[in-house]
């Protein structure tokens, strides 16, 4: 989780989104994993509570929901804003498995190193914040893991 400062201090902010989420995921009875729709479910219910106390912050996030007690990591991704999830390979390259939501790639397309140097990568086109519920982009991913 990425949260700009614009109004109360981030700090606060980050920690609130984060008691809310975890207390939520912590309430629902799964086996597994909670289901990405209730994860956005629990993502809209904060959303009405940023109205109360953080009118003017934002945030990117980005959501891992990795599956109980099993050895395939095939995780739910979902994010909205700028944060990412990468794959760093061996040579040190970070292959990005999820594009950004920016001005400087507004028409969805994927974000790239040319979409870098434009001063509209700055501005949020989907982020967490108390008036308006952007729908976060989901997707699944692979985890592969290293021992080092």
């Amino acid at each position: 989780m990425l949260g700009a400062q614009k109004g109360q201090p981030g700090n606060a902010f980050t920690q609130f989104i984060l008691n809310h989420m975890v207390a939520g995921i912590v309430e629902i009875d799964s086996p597994s994993m909670p289901h990405s729709q209730t994860v956005i479910t629990l993502l809209r219910a904060l959303q009405k509570e940023l109205r109360k106390k953080y009118l003017l912050n934002i945030a990117s996030y980005l959501i891992l929901l990795v599956p109980k007690g099993t050895a395939k990591l095939k995780a739910q991704v979902i994010h909205c804003g700028d944060c990412r999830l990468g794959t760093r390979h061996d040579d040190g390259n970070i292959i990005c498995q999820t594009s950004v939501h920016t001005d400087a790639n507004s028409e969805g397309l994927w974000f790239s190193e040319s979409s870098c140097s434009k001063p509209e990568r700055h501005i949020l086109t989907r982020s967490l914040n108390a008036r308006h519920f952007h729908t976060p982009e989901m997707m699944q991913a692979v985890l592969k893991f290293q021992s080092r």
